[in-house]
């Protein structure tokens, strides 16, 4: 079990890399894919990148044991950072190389699965802040 500080220094880094990461990843968003082959597979690199970027901060962050007193709110964490990856991962196979095209349905249920996540990261964050401030 982690101490508070221990806990305060893992979000500080991983909150880092997550809001880098989520910065990316809208940029991609905002702008859909050309349908050009050449786009799409720089397109499908760069989510791709932050996919396993991400990946890693969530494992991180699954692995790190908490304080006993933020426990259920750290789950809550996870779990929403894997809701983050789902939304991503769809953005990801929205994207068909072979065919040069993508499905914006698809591309679009991504990005709002992201925006529901960081939702709920934020709310769960705050939590933890009152949970350590009180």
């Amino acid at each position: 079990m982690s101490t508070i500080l221990e806990y305060a220094k893992f979000l500080e880094h991983a909150g880092t890399e997550i809001v880098n990461i989520s910065r990316s990843l809208k940029e991609e968003a905002e702008i859909p894919p050309s349908g050009n082959a050449g786009d799409l597979k720089e397109k499908i690199q760069r989510i791709d990148n932050n996919l396993v970027q991400y990946t890693l901060v969530r494992n991180r962050a699954a692995s790190f044991i908490p304080p006993e007193h933020i426990k259920n709110e750290h789950l809550e964490l996870v779990d929403a950072l894997d809701e983050f990856l789902e939304g991503t991962k769809l953005q990801f196979e929205s994207i068909n190389i072979a065919n040069d095209s993508y499905d914006n349905e698809k591309y679009q249920k991504g990005f709002a699965k992201q925006a529901i996540s960081e939702a709920r990261t934020e709310n769960v964050l705050k939590r933890i802040v009152g949970k350590f401030t009180n």
